[in-house]
Formats: structure tokens, sequence, C-alpha cells
């Protein structure tokens, strides 16, 4: 009787590419997200490139595509992203005690503390509109986003004698996101100094009085 083959060595499974074992999973998808975000808001959705966003990460374009499928599904989680921790401080800010002043004052420094712990993250929102202008299929989608800082803007400014509730939304956006973009990088104490000045000129109750 003919002996039985011998059995070959038993191999172990590859891992995916681009799937980071374990604890550095969470890690790897926030250093993506943290290197997008800010080489987005330097160079717009058109001229990015996610080699150098996975590269400034420090891992594999592999890594990226795994999380995130292709550049506009990174575009739109970091999109995500931001208006979560945006409307996160704003929502505490504005649930606080005293007048309506008082807790613009309020939003405002949150304002603030966002733009110094991560200025990227005023600098990616400030960005979008004119990136989604030039590309109306990722504007089709970001449009799509269930987001919640509109809400909570608009419930602040709501009340009564409140006229004209969507362009205080805006005007506050504008002062608070779109202000980190017309100081630029690097400009902390400038961007703080700016809002702070907003608070102490507008007053917000003569805002939304009704006009004679």
């Amino acid at each position: 009787m003919s002996p039985a083959p011998a059995k070959s060595p038993s191999k172990k499974r590859a891992k995916p590419a681009g799937r980071p074992p374990g604890a550095d999973s969470e890690r790897s998808h926030d250093a993506l997200l943290a290197a997008a975000r800010l080489h987005f808001a330097r160079r717009g959705f058109g001229p990015a490139s996610v080699r150098e966003i996975a590269e400034a990460a420090g891992y594999t374009t592999s890594t990226l595509y795994h999380y995130f499928g292709d550049k506009q599904g990174l575009y739109v989680e970091v999109y995500r992203d931001a208006e979560r921790r945006v409307a996160a401080a704003y929502r505490v800010a504005v649930a606080g005690d005293g007048t309506r002043q008082t807790r613009l004052l309020a939003l405002l420094e949150a304002a603030i503390e966002l733009h110094r712990v991560d200025e990227s993250v005023p600098l990616f929102l400030a960005a979008v509109p004119l990136d989604i202008r030039r590309h109306p299929e990722l504007g089709a989608v970001i449009r799509q986003v269930p987001i919640e800082t509109p809400a909570i803007l608009a419930r602040f400014v709501a009340g009564p004698g409140t006229t004209k509730p969507k362009q205080l939304v805006t005007l506050i956006t504008s002062v608070t996101i779109g202000m980190a973009l017309s100081i630029g990088e690097g400009g902390h104490r400038a961007y703080a100094a700016t809002l702070r000045a907003c608070g102490a000129h507008f007053q917000l109750d003569e805002l939304v009085r009704p006009q004679g």
C-alpha cells in the first residue's frame, strides 16, 4: 500500500490590505480624518491628493480606501465629523442659563475654543461652500448629510419678536466659521479677538427686534 501523501504545511490567512489590527483601527481612522480635514481646507476637493493625505497621516492609501471608499467618501466623512464637533460645542453653549445675549457670548467662546483646539475644523467647513459650487456631484451628496448645527442655531435665535431667523443663523455661521477662512492658518489670536469684538457689538435682542 502506498504511503499517504504528506500534508502541506498550513498557511495563515493573510490580513486584508489596509485593515489595521485591534486598537490601531480607531487611531488610524481618526488620523486620516485629521490629515484629510487640513488637506481639504488647504487644497480644496478637486486638487486634493488621496496619496498625500494618507502619507501625512502615516498610513497607506489602501488603509484610507478601506475606511472611506474613495476621495468623495473621505470628504463626506470629514464633513460629517467636523459638523458633529461644532454641533456638540454649540449645543452646550446655548443651553446654559442667562439671557440670549449671555448665551451668544458663550457660543462665541465655544467657537474660539474649537478653533484653538483644531483650527482645521472651521477652516474646512468654511471651504465647503466653495467646493460644492465647483463640484455639483459632491454638493448633491453633501446636502443629504444630516447635520444639527443650523437647527441648534435656529432654536437659539428663535423667540418672541424674532424676525428673519434664517438670516441670523447665516450671520452667526459667517462670523464663527467664515472668519476662520478670512484670517487663515495660524491666526488663533486674531480669530479670538475678532469674535470677542463681535460679541461686544452684537446685541442679539436688537438684531431680532422687528424694524418700525
